[in-house]
């Protein structure tokens, strides 16, 4: 008799690494809600996972539509992500495939660009639930994650209207933006203009930058001080378009550096094409 407990229980230690453990979690019906944070900046729509997290969808001015899952506790299992669209429980519909990626460790483990993100939003539209299933704390375990669709069109409506009205571009992609200028001209272009409106709708929008330099360049033809006296020229014709367009003259701090600083050696009229220049930074200080 002792020799088979014995047996038995070396079997269930050696059955049990086999065994996936999982948990899942979603909004109750009456609870889930989805919430909304907008500007032209970024459009932020997310619905509360109890104690799991938040499921987000994200659209950020210049960039593509992304949903990620926020975990409040680290992901630490390597695995596959299983994302489905299951009906609700009342509707006679049949479960969808969506994708199957791979998931991240941290915080952040599921996280799905552009166009599969999109498809959760149709999914979500029709009334539908995506469940995301995804590695856990630890090897051996899977979380289960379900979105509710429960009050997702009033919302989805004001998200869609947030990224109509977005900016075209982002930080990352305005700052340090470099302005190039025809051989002694100092003028402000009609391309030039254009770019120059999108920089101040972006400092009016984003209260992090505290300082906008103005850094004027020439290339090495011509003597030193007419080059200096270019450079402030070309800077100031920026400066005074930056204002013209918006931005507060206080934030704007000027640098003139005539020839002495060139990106590309003035060997070639393709280089100095190059260093004749203005350069936009963007300081969020």
């Amino acid at each position: 008799m002792k020799i088979k407990q014995f047996l038995v229980l070396i079997a269930s230690f050696i059955l049990l690494p086999s065994l996936v453990q999982a948990h899942g979690y979603r909004a109750r019906v009456d609870i889930a809600d989805w919430r909304l944070e907008m500007s032209r900046l970024e459009c932020r729509m997310w619905q509360v996972v109890p104690t799991y997290g938040e499921a987000v969808f994200s659209y950020k001015a210049g960039d593509e539509q992304r949903f990620f899952l926020k975990s409040k506790k680290s992901i630490d299992s390597t695995g596959e992500v299983n994302v489905e669209s299951i009906p609700p429980s009342w509707r006679h519909a049949q479960q969808r495939y969506v994708a199957s990626v791979s998931n991240v460790l941290g915080s952040m483990p599921v996280r799905l660009h552009d166009q599969l993100a999109n498809r959760l939003l149709a999914e979500l539209e029709e009334g539908m639930f995506p469940s995301i299933t995804h590695g856990g704390w630890y090897n051996g375990h899977n979380i289960t994650i379900d979105v509710s669709a429960v009050n997702f069109g009033d919302a989805y409506r004001d998200y869609v209207d947030c990224v109509a009205n977005l900016l075209p571009a982002n930080f990352d992609q305005l700052n340090r933006s470099a302005f190039l200028f025809q051989t002694n001209h100092y003028g402000v272009t009609p391309a030039m203009a254009r770019h120059i409106e999108m920089i101040a709708d972006y400092v009016q929008e984003d209260p992090d930058v505290q300082t906008v330099y103005v850094d004027g360049h020439t290339d090495s033809v011509g003597r030193r001080g007419y080059n200096w006296e270019l450079s402030r020229k070309r800077g100031d014709s920026i400066k005074k378009a930056l204002v013209r367009a918006g931005v507060d003259e206080s934030l704007i701090t000027m640098r003139y550096h005539g020839e002495g600083t060139p990106i590309l050696k003035n060997k070639s009229a393709s280089n100095r094409s190059n260093n004749r220049r203005v350069v936009v930074v963007l300081d969020k200080g």
